[in-house]
């Protein structure tokens, strides 16, 4: 009886240690999105942009990569994570972006002085996701912008500008690849329209 009851203490000790070493946990990735250089502006404006807000629906403001497989389900990669929340990558990517356009004296997320003429522009990311199909994958990026001028927050221009990036890939820098260029996409859509303003 004694033996019989090492020989389970072994299979069962067995067992766990080949549970243990089959069953790790992966890794948790950190990605930021690199947007690139904008085509330069076509024309010089005499003021300053702000850029005043970048905000996000509970969704779009979390840390974890979002992907969907149809319209109405919301997934979430536990494993793959935004190392800054979205709407932080959108605020910095506008402000590099604007700046190096070239448009405007300069880009700025504090209030001008008060002799200064100035647009505020607030941007709402409402989508920054994968989306998977039956036929592909796509990064797509949509932005909610309002631009304002001056103090007393005049109505210059709204619009929702959608960017979509096939994703060339099964990895996950394919991913983060494709919301780059399409978050890219989306911002020189904004500065054409800005420039039209």
């Amino acid at each position: 009886m004694n033996k019989g009851w090492t020989m389970k203490k072994i299979v069962w000790l067995c067992a766990a240690l080949v549970l243990v070493a089959c069953g790790h946990v992966p890794q948790t990735r950190y990605y930021l999105i690199a947007v690139q250089d904008p085509h330069p502006g076509s024309l010089k404006k005499e003021l300053v942009l702000r850029l005043s807000s970048v905000t996000a629906d509970a969704v779009h403001a979390q840390d974890r990569l979002i992907f969907r497989a149809s319209g109405y389900e919301v997934q979430f990669d536990p494993y793959r994570r935004w190392a800054l929340a979205p709407t932080e990558m959108i605020q910095q990517s506008a402000m590099d972006f604007f700046a190096k356009a070239g448009v405007f004296k300069r880009v700025t997320a504090s209030l001008p002085d008060p002799q200064e003429r100035f647009w505020s522009l607030s941007i709402a990311v409402r989508a920054f996701e994968e989306i998977v199909t039956p036929e592909r994958r796509i990064g797509r990026v949509s932005l909610q912008a309002w631009v304002s001028e001056g103090m007393h927050d005049l109505p210059i221009w709204e619009g929702q500008l959608t960017a979509e990036e096939t994703i060339q890939g099964a990895d996950a820098e394919s991913i983060i690849r494709a919301l780059s260029l399409a978050a890219g996409k989306t911002l020189q859509q904004l500065l054409a329209q800005l420039e039209k303003q």
